[in-house]
C-alpha cells in the first residue's frame, strides 16, 4: 500500500519505473450515515491474475474504482464509476486511447465494452508485450 497521499487523502499511484510492471487498484466508496468517502489502495505484482480478475468482477458493487496495469509500452485504465459499464483505457506517452466509455461519460464513436471483455482486456495487458490490439482503439 502506497504511503504517499494527495489531495483529500487520496492515496498517489505509483510512478517511476518499478511502477511499469505492477497493478493497482483505487477505490472509493462512501459509507456511514454522514456518507463519509472511504479510500482504498491496493498494488500487486503481474503474475497475480486472479486478484486482477476479482477486482474486475467486483467492479460494479457500489465503489468507484480503477484498476491499472502499468506497462513500459503503457498504462491501462479499467475505469467504474460504481454501475456498469466499466470503461477502458490506455495512456501510452502522450496519447489517450479508449476501448470502451465508463457510464456517465460520454465518448464519441465508442460502445461500452461487457464485463467479459473488461477483464479479458486487462488480464491480456498483464502479459502483453505491446498494446493489446483489440478492441479497436479510438483516440481521445
Amino acid at each position: 500500500m502506497s504511503d504517499r497521499f494527495g489531495a483529500f487523502g487520496a492515496p498517489v499511484p505509483e510512478t517511476g519505473p518499478a511502477a511499469q510492471h505492477i497493478a493497482q487498484r483505487v477505490a472509493s466508496r462512501r459509507r456511514g450515515i454522514l456518507r463519509r468517502t472511504v479510500m482504498t489502495h491496493d498494488i500487486i505484482s503481474l503474475d497475480d491474475h486472479e486478484t486482477v480478475a476479482r477486482w474486475i468482477r467486483h467492479m460494479h458493487e457500489g465503489t468507484s474504482q480503477t484498476v491499472t496495469v502499468n506497462r513500459p509500452w503503457g498504462s491501462v485504465f479499467a475505469i467504474s464509476m460504481g454501475r456498469p459499464p466499466a470503461g477502458v483505457m490506455v495512456e501510452s506517452g502522450t496519447r489517450l486511447l479508449y476501448a470502451g466509455s465508463p457510464a456517465g461519460m460520454v465518448v464519441p464513436d465508442v460502445a461500452p465494452l461487457t464485463p467479459a471483455q473488461v477483464e479479458q482486456l486487462m488480464i491480456e495487458a498483464l502479459t502483453a508485450d505491446h498494446l493489446p490490439g483489440w478492441p479497436q482503439w479510438r483516440e481521445g
